[in-house]
């Protein structure tokens, strides 16, 4: 014996499936965006971070210099005994140690470390606020204020272009120049 049972449709009818497909394509969209908007924002917080992290170091090469197998190769901005801004964006100096006058100044991208300003051509790029990158989506600015007799404050300013947007970046530091007297 078998009962007749009314037909009953099996399936989605085709307004179920439009709208479903609706929900899921503004779903997916909106992730998207959620994801793009993220990766923007990251982008450009990492950029930063790489800028201050660079300015940091090229202003802490300055003042403090570098020393290498024994002998210095060059002195910081705060062994200084004498000291002179021939502009704000200059530095010119000499150590207690002897009477050469040294220089940092800036050169595109590059912080420049002339050992003697007597001699030419023997400048040295010391650190590079652009490594590998496009010198053109990079500007810098370096300024030195002499704020007392003996505190000379530096300021770096490093801007990057990410993805058509300006990242900026700057790190300011006083130096209280040791050997002044």
């Amino acid at each position: 014996m078998t009962r007749d049972r009314p037909l009953r449709n099996k399936g989605f009818s085709i307004v179920e499936l439009m709208v479903t497909a609706t929900l899921l394509v503004l779903v997916i969209g909106g992730s998207l965006r959620i994801f793009a908007m993220s990766q923007t924002a990251w982008s450009e917080g990492n950029a930063r971070m790489n800028l201050q992290r660079r300015a940091s170091i090229a202003v802490e090469q300055m003042v403090k210099g570098t020393r290498g197998a024994g002998e210095a190769r060059w002195h910081g901005i705060r062994e200084a005994n004498v000291f002179a801004l021939p502009n704000g964006n200059r530095i010119d100096y000499s150590s207690p140690f002897d009477t050469i006058t040294r220089s940092f100044y800036l050169n595109g991208t590059g912080v420049v470390y002339d050992p003697d300003i007597t001699v030419l051509n023997n400048e040295e790029v010391i650190y590079d606020l652009a490594p590998g990158g496009n010198p053109a989506d990079y500007t810098t600015q370096l300024t030195f204020t002499q704020v007392n007799a003996r505190l000379v404050q530096i300021a770096l300013v490093v801007s990057q272009r990410v993805r058509d947007k300006w990242i900026r970046a700057s790190y300011e530091t006083n130096v209280d120049v040791r050997n002044r007297t």
